[in-house]
């Protein structure tokens, strides 16, 4: 009876952690999320708040933004900033642990560079962000039967359920990419944490979805081919996306060239792009939902897609700090208007 009633209590606790940190996550993620879209619409409508000198709030706001990351780096000295990867390493090994600080100051950086516009995504500094607060959670928990892995991945699900507004993609993401396996035990308490996180940011902040498509396209046997197509295409696009940036950053580690100087070219290459394609500046969410809309010319398609593929990785390298996975959407929307455009024309 008293092993019966140690297994209760210890599945009580579990769930109630669970869905404790499935609410907190929640709560900042979506303030988090709240920010960046205020920033987002003052770039996209600036008129209303700066009367006189609209034109130049993003150019503005990318500066602002560059000096403020500047000062966080004298304070927290760190070459780099924490980011999803640090947070599998320690759900993958136990003696490996994160800095308090280390990770505020990231958060902090992340939220100071998406503002400014910095060409990067929200969702990886989302990920970090639940996983620091489950790593913070899980230390009030070492030697009990709730691992830190399991502690880890309730909080990475809850955050991409709140940031996304998708439940089921938290509880996925967070098996594939923190625990990297199936846990039988963990899937009902990172269910729960994910539930929670949609739940309370709908009723609370009532978050939109990420993309609404309204067009109604009939399933034909003649976009099979195009579709395997694109698959091929868009995959290959994020993949010189990324593999781009690590050898510029490989480049630039062995280069002699003066670090500073490089930073405020690059600062100079956004504000330049700011005022003549200003819809590489920022997240870029709600060009991608307008592309759903009308794809756009092919010349136009051609210089978003170099725009914004110069301007991640110049983003990435002068200091910034941000994700991958939006500038990848970003990418393949493009690719897909330019396969849309060639698909007519043929």
């Amino acid at each position: 009876m008293k092993i019966k009633l140690d297994e209760i209590s210890s599945l009580i606790t579990q769930i109630i952690v669970a869905t404790f940190l499935g609410c907190v996550v929640a709560l900042v993620a979506n303030i988090f999320v709240s920010g960046l879209r205020f920033f987002e619409e003052m770039r996209a409508n600036p008129s209303h708040l700066f009367f006189s000198i609209s034109e130049f709030v993003p150019a503005l706001l990318l500066v602002f933004a560059f000096f403020l990351i500047k000062i966080l780096r004298k304070f927290e000295k760190t070459a780099g900033w924490e980011g999803p990867a640090d947070i599998i390493l320690c759900a993958q090994n136990s003696s490996h642990t994160l800095s308090p600080k280390r990770g505020i100051f990231s958060i902090l950086a992340s939220f100071i560079s998406l503002s400014g516009g910095a060409s990067l995504g929200q969702y990886g500094p989302i990920v970090h962000l639940g996983g620091f607060v489950g790593m913070m959670v899980s230390k009030f928990f070492l030697g009990t039967k709730l691992s830190r892995e399991i502690i880890l991945g309730c909080g990475v699900a809850a955050a991409i359920s709140a940031g996304f507004n998708a439940p089921v993609a938290g509880v996925i993401f967070a098996h594939e990419a923190i625990l990297r396996h199936f846990s039988s035990r963990g899937v009902a308490l990172l269910s729960i944490s994910s539930i929670c996180a949609s739940s309370l940011g709908y009723l609370i902040f009532e978050i939109p979805s990420l993309f609404s498509i309204e067009q109604n396209v009939a399933a034909e046997l003649t976009l099979v081919p195009v579709s395997i197509l694109g698959g091929v295409l868009f995959g290959l696009g994020s993949i010189v996306m990324m593999k781009t940036n690590f050898w510029l950053q490989g480049i630039a580690g062995k280069s002699m060239l003066n670090t500073r100087l490089v930073t405020y070219v690059g600062i100079s290459y956004l504000i330049v792009l700011s005022f003549f394609v200003p819809e590489v500046i920022g997240l870029g969410m709600s060009t991608v939902s307008d592309l759903f809309i009308t794809v756009g010319s092919a010349d136009f398609l051609i210089i978003l897609l170099i725009a914004k593929l110069t301007a991640i990785i110049v983003s990435a390298n002068i200091g910034f700090a941000g994700g991958f996975f939006g500038p990848a959407l970003f990418i393949g929307a493009v690719l897909g208007s330019l396969m849309a455009v060639a698909a007519h024309l043929m």
